[in-house]
């Protein structure tokens, strides 16, 4: 009977069991790349997805501020603040039925709201027939709250028969 050659017997001991040294760089620097490639679009995504979540919070004050104006017979107001972000449903002001406040980082932007209601405020008037109204008593027919973060925007919509993101 032959002894076993050394070599032989390693390579019957190690063959197709575990990983080598280069093989894990590899599958490392693999992992590196494609983690450099994804956290960027993350980022991306996060930034799309504050942005929504923003323009949805306005969208919902607007709505309660109509459904407030129904369910009481009276007039209430969305105001949005010109500078912060801070918006409040209110039917007298100082009377907060709700509030709420944009992240620091979105920027708000209107347009054809009524500025003259409350100093540095922009306001949608909602009378009891669920009607958006703008300054001077005008029915509302081109509102626009455009909200910004970065190089992308969402543009909530106030028209007389509602609201929306466009």
């Amino acid at each position: 009977m032959r002894p076993k050659s050394y070599h032989s017997g390693i390579a019957a001991r190690t063959g197709g069991r575990g990983f080598t040294l280069v093989e894990m760089i590899v599958v490392l620097a693999l992992i590196g790349i494609l983690a450099g490639i994804a956290v960027p679009a993350f980022d991306s995504i996060i930034a799309r997805t504050r942005l929504s979540t923003a323009a949805n919070d306005v969208l919902l004050g607007l709505n309660v501020a109509r459904s407030e104006a129904v369910r009481r017979n009276a007039t209430v107001y969305f105001c949005l603040a010109d500078a912060g972000g801070r918006w409040s449903v209110h039917q007298v002001a100082g009377d907060e039925i709700r509030e709420g406040a944009l992240p620091p980082s979105i920027t708000a932007d209107t347009n054809n709201l009524d500025t003259g209601l409350l100093a540095d405020f922009a306001c949608v008037r909602y009378r009891p027939d669920g009607l958006a109204y703008g300054a001077g008593s005008v029915l509302m027919t081109n509102g626009e709250i455009t909200l910004t973060l970065g190089t992308s925007s969402r543009v909530v919509n106030v028209r007389t028969g509602g609201t929306y993101v466009g």
